[in-house]
C-alpha cells in the first residue's frame, strides 16, 4: 500500500516540477534560446530530492548539448522557482538531460519509408 502511496507522491512531484520548470524556462529572459525548447518529463527517484528534466530541442542554429550546459549553469534559478512555488520540505537538485526521443522516432520511420519503397535492403539496416 505504502509502495502505491509512494509512487502517486513520485508522479505528483515530477508533474508539477515539469509545469514550474517549463513556465520558468518559457517565462525568464535569460533563457532566450534560437531554438525552441520543450520540457518533455522528469523523473525523480522515491526521496525526491534530485530531479531529472528531460528537454528536447527543436529547430535553431545552436548546438543542443550547448543549450542543456547553459541550462544546467543556471540550475539554481530554477531551483529557487520550484522552491518558491511548491510546499515541500526539500527542493530537489535539478539537473537538465537532452531528450532525444523524437531523432529516435524520425529515425525509424525514416528507414521504414525507405524499406517500404525498396531503397534499402532489409540487411542493410542500421540498427543503431
Amino acid at each position: 500500500m505504502k509502495n502505491t502511496q509512494d509512487n502517486r507522491r513520485v508522479a505528483r512531484f515530477e508533474k508539477e516540477i515539469l509545469q514550474i520548470t517549463a513556465k520558468f524556462l518559457q517565462q525568464n529572459s535569460r533563457f532566450s534560446f534560437k531554438s525552441l525548447l520543450t520540457v518533455v518529463k522528469v523523473m525523480m527517484p522515491a526521496d525526491l530530492r534530485s530531479a531529472k528534466v528531460y528537454v528536447s530541442v527543436y529547430g535553431g542554429s545552436e548546438d543542443p548539448q550547448e543549450i542543456i550546459d547553459r541550462l544546467n549553469d543556471h540550475t539554481v534559478l530554477v531551483q529557487h522557482q520550484i522552491s518558491k512555488e511548491m510546499s515541500a520540505r526539500y527542493c530537489p537538485k535539478v539537473t537538465f538531460y537532452l531528450d532525444e526521443t523524437t531523432e529516435k522516432i524520425l529515425k525509424v520511420e525514416k528507414t521504414l519509408q525507405e524499406l517500404a519503397e525498396g531503397q534499402i535492403k532489409p540487411h542493410e539496416v542500421d540498427e543503431n
